[in-house]
This record gives structure tokens, C-alpha cells and sequence, in this order.
């Protein structure tokens, strides 16, 4: 297996992300990025979806715990992430785009 480090294209805006689906999209660079790179640096679960255009999540998309750091292949032209946390708990998602593992 070869295993290539992760190069980043495109930084999006923080997802502060509530019981209330909240969303951050990419342009250019993000749009093209084939895998994102989420990191969960607050202290309770997030569960979020990849889509294109307005996406909404709900606490049965995927899920990502506190403190966690993942990669997900997106999907063609995806340009938006959404996210949300069960009800009474809050934490933030930082997002990036690019190629590599």
C-alpha cells in the first residue's frame, strides 16, 4: 500500500456546530480535492454529511468523536459540509480539502 501524505488545497471556515445543522462550504480548490481532512477539536460527538450545494445534517449522518482527526473521500464535486451534535452539546469541526491520507 502506498501511502501518500495529506496535501492541502483549501482551509474552510470552522463548523461551530449545535443541536442546529450548520454548514461550511469550499470553492475552488475544495471542489476539486478528491479527500477532507475533519478534526473534531472540541470535547463532545459531531455527526456530519458531504454533499453538494445546502446540505443539513442530522445525528444519524456519520459520526466523528471529540478530539478525533479523519479523512473521508469525498465524492466528485461536493462543495459543502455539514454538522450537528446531540441535543444540549456543542463542539467545532475544522475542515480542510485536499489529496493524500
Amino acid at each position: 500500500m502506498n501511502v501518500q501524505p495529506f496535501c492541502v488545497l483549501e482551509v474552510a471556515p470552522s463548523i461551530s456546530a449545535t443541536a442546529t445543522s450548520s454548514q461550511t462550504q469550499f470553492v475552488a480548490g475544495g471542489v476539486a480535492a478528491s479527500v477532507l481532512m475533519i478534526k473534531n477539536v472540541g470535547s463532545n460527538e459531531a455527526f456530519f454529511r458531504v454533499g453538494v450545494g445546502n446540505q443539513t445534517a442530522v445525528i444519524t449522518d456519520e459520526s466523528i468523536p471529540a478530539g478525533a482527526i479523519m479523512t473521508y473521500t469525498k465524492s466528485g464535486t461536493a462543495n459543502t459540509v455539514a454538522a450537528i451534535c446531540a441535543s444540549g452539546n456543542t463542539t467545532t469541526l475544522r475542515i480542510s480539502a485536499g489529496e493524500g491520507q
